[in-house]
């Protein structure tokens, strides 16, 4: 049986930034083949030298991405995107401003051909507090926020210092998920896609991101033991972003798994084939005592 498409769910009210993350996934996507899905079709800016091909429904770009007007029909959107001759490796799905990810993503893993990654809601930090008391859009704009896994606090660069740590103090006291702050949307590819794409553990060790977010490696010589991994990854909190590799587990010896982390929500699904069980990829704020984080899951060691 083919292996599940990651799903990544973008949700956010009007104006947040939606677009311009997508903007920018499909401008670093890795290369790996995305499929962009979006109501509002015509405000997806994407560059006239990447266009190999192009309808009234779909643009197809020259590194493997394309971008899917939803039209009037999610499900038959999702329907021709698996009839294609390949494929996309990966789906990301941009819910209107006024939808409910949640109900966006149920849509989406009607079937089992889609595997949910993550929901991601993009938040406007100049009028997050004002749209959530409104009357007439503050459930809307709530339940969009419940809904994520990973809030990505845009338009930092809008307001004062003092104003962006009060709505961040507010996102945390009614979401217990972690909130990444960003201006235009800036929001690191690794975060978001290539999951899947484990760099090398080298490579990652090495890596130098200034100030942006802090990355961190646990080489794992030895399986994990499930529940203790469960009850590591559970326990992390607000204080990883992400988490990605390639491991076992003592109940299966034989079995590499992909492990993935987006926020609040984790998964253990199958690995590709040819995989190795090289160890732990770990994102998340560059306050993070990443020593503690690597110790945590260690003690999850067979």
């Amino acid at each position: 049986m083919p292996q599940a498409i990651p799903l990544l769910v973008l949700g956010g009210f009007l104006g947040a930034g939606k677009t311009t993350l997508l903007n920018r996934l499909l401008a670093d996507s890795e290369g790996a083949r995305i499929a962009v899905l979006v109501n509002d079709f015509g405000s997806i800016a994407v560059d006239s030298r990447l266009v190999a091909s192009a309808d009234a429904d779909t643009i197809e770009l020259s590194n493997g991405c394309i971008c899917c007007s939803i039209g009037s029909s999610l499900m038959e959107t999702l329907l021709r995107l698996l009839a294609r001759p390949v494929p996309p490796e990966r789906l990301v799905i941009e819910a209107s401003g006024v939808a409910d990810p949640a109900r966006i993503a149920a849509i989406g893993l009607a079937g089992d051909a889609f595997r949910l990654e993550s929901i991601v809601t993009v938040i406007d930090a100049e009028t997050v507090r004002c749209r959530a008391a409104d009357p007439l859009v503050g459930d809307t704009v709530r339940r969009q926020i419940a809904a994520a896994d990973l809030l990505v606090l845009n338009k930092s660069d809008l307001v004062e210092a003092h104003e962006l740590d009060a709505v961040r103090s507010w996102l945390e006291a009614v979401a217990a998920v972690p909130i990444v702050v960003t201006a235009q949307a800036a929001v690191p590819p690794a975060l978001l896609i290539g999951a899947d794409r484990l760099p090398s553990l080298a490579h990652a060790a090495t890596a130098d991101h200034g100030e942006q977010f802090g990355q961190w490696v646990l080489a794992a010589d030895r399986p994990f033991r499930r529940a203790a991994l469960a009850e590591a990854l559970d326990s992390f909190g607000s204080r990883l972003w992400r988490a990605k590799g390639f491991l076992r587990l003592a109940e299966q010896p034989d079995a590499v798994l992909l492990l993935q982390l987006v926020g609040r929500r984790w998964s253990l699904a199958a690995a590709p084939a040819g995989a190795a069980p090289e160890g732990v990829v770990l994102i998340g704020p560059p306050q993070t005592d990443g020593q503690a984080v690597i110790e945590t899951l260690r003690s999850a060691l067979a």
